[in-house]
């Protein structure tokens, strides 16, 4: 038995020592370890002590990146409000650079732009998400936010200041105190832009003032209903915008009062009063859903087709409208195109006849033309034929069939060379 064991040790030096404790041990082994129980020496790598400091690192940088998620999310309830209407807006932009600047000044790293708008929304996913600007500068906003009470860094750009007061259904949140206050604290305009404003808006004197009243109710009371859910994406909003907007144009146009709407049309693209003309608050009400519309509907249609009249009308290099310009310049390429198209159709007008008299006098001179049989010494030479008049065509009969009288006139030639 001895030597087995002997043996065994012999061949497995690698393995560690086994140590049984029995209960005749000393007294202070028995107190560490309890009998009965296999104790094994086995070594201390350093890897395992390398795996066990980068976990340790790894949960401190999951603990700092839920903290960093949750002070976020914090702070994106604490200064941004879901409205119930469609047509306040925020820029994600707008909303990056005040998140960055609160997190410099509490000395935190900021989180990434494609994480903080997966948790603008997670926060508010009733927030709808579209994309406004021109093409190749296109920039990502998000429709039924806005910012709250003097949290807002600067005002949006894209956003007219009117969606501050009339067009605007603040929550139950925001006090009246609060209200009264922002529109308090709103920036007054230059001089210039109110002169402007009283210039649109004062009315002709040849134009009735029943009429005008009935036409500033209609759109007063169309301003103060409540805006509907999905007003510029649902088709029965869409319809209803139309309806209205068609029965304002039709009564404006019917009294002659046309010149007076193209004015108010120009001037509501640059103008950001919100207690201006009545008309005006319409128009830029309209342009919105012109621009945040993707799909054709008839409200756009109609825009479009003002928007037409005034650019064929406008003579003023330095209009209102921001799009006159560039459709002005492309409809000049456009009329030089289409005169330089007519131009060459009358060309080719010109030269067709002139190719078609052509045409006869060439046969004409080939007739005349003697045939290359005589030429030859021993035929016969042909008496040229008159003239055919103009009216008869040329008849193609008349010349000899040439193969037959080149070999009348090549034998003797050979036999020549033969002798």
């Amino acid at each position: 038995m001895f030597q087995e064991e002997n043996e065994y040790e012999l061949l497995s030096p690698h393995l560690a020592p086994v140590i049984i404790q029995n209960k005749g041990d000393s007294d202070d082994k028995a107190v560490n370890s309890t009998p009965g129980v296999l104790e094994c020496s086995l070594p201390c790598h350093s890897d395992d002590s390398n795996q066990g400091k980068k976990l340790n690192e790894n949960l401190s940088r999951v603990k700092k990146s839920q903290q960093r998620m949750l002070l976020a999310k914090q702070w994106i309830k604490d200064y941004l409000l879901l409205v119930a209407t469609s047509v306040s807006m925020v820029s994600l932009e707008n909303i990056e650079k005040a998140y960055i600047n609160s997190c410099q000044e509490k000395g935190q790293e900021p989180l990434n732009t494609f994480v903080l708008a997966r948790l603008i929304h997670q926060v508010f996913p009733e927030a709808v998400k579209c994309r406004r600007g021109s093409r190749g500068s296109q920039k990502i906003h998000y429709r039924k936010l806005q910012w709250r009470s003097g949290c807002s860094p600067n005002q949006d750009a894209t956003l007219p200041s009117e969606n501050n007061t009339e067009e605007k259904i603040p929550s139950e949140e925001l006090s009246s105190a609060e209200a009264q206050s922002k529109d308090e604290n709103a920036p007054p305009q230059s001089a210039s832009s109110e002169e402007e404003e009283v210039v649109v808006v004062q009315k002709p004197r040849h134009v009735n003032e029943q009429m005008y009243h009935a036409v500033q109710e209609l759109v007063e009371k169309q301003s103060n209903q409540p805006v509907p859910k999905g007003e510029d994406t649902d088709e029965k909003g869409c319809q209803d915008a139309a309806q209205h907007f068609t029965k304002v144009v039709k009564s404006v146009k019917l009294e002659g009062k046309f010149d007076l709407l193209l004015k108010i049309f120009a001037h509501s693209a640059s103008c950001s009063n919100s207690k201006c003309n009545s008309l005006c608050l319409m128009f830029r009400r309209v342009r919105r859903h012109v621009v945040n519309a993707r799909h054709p509907c008839s409200v756009m249609r109609i825009y479009s087709v003002l928007l037409k009249l005034h650019v064929a009308r406008c003579n003023d290099t330095k209009c209102g409208m921001t799009t006159c310009p560039a459709l002005q310049a492309s409809r000049q390429m456009k009329r030089g195109r289409d005169e330089d198209f007519q131009d060459e159709l009358q060309q080719q007008q010109c030269d067709g006849p002139q190719r078609s008299t052509k045409r006869p006098s060439l046969l004409i001179m080939r007739n005349r033309m003697p045939s290359p049989a005589g030429s030859l010494p021993d035929s016969q030479p042909n008496t040229p034929s008159p003239p055919p008049s103009p009216s008869q065509p040329p008849s193609p009969r008349i010349i000899p069939p040439f193969p037959v009288e080149v070999r009348h006139v090549v034998k003797p030639h050979t036999e020549c060379e033969g002798a």
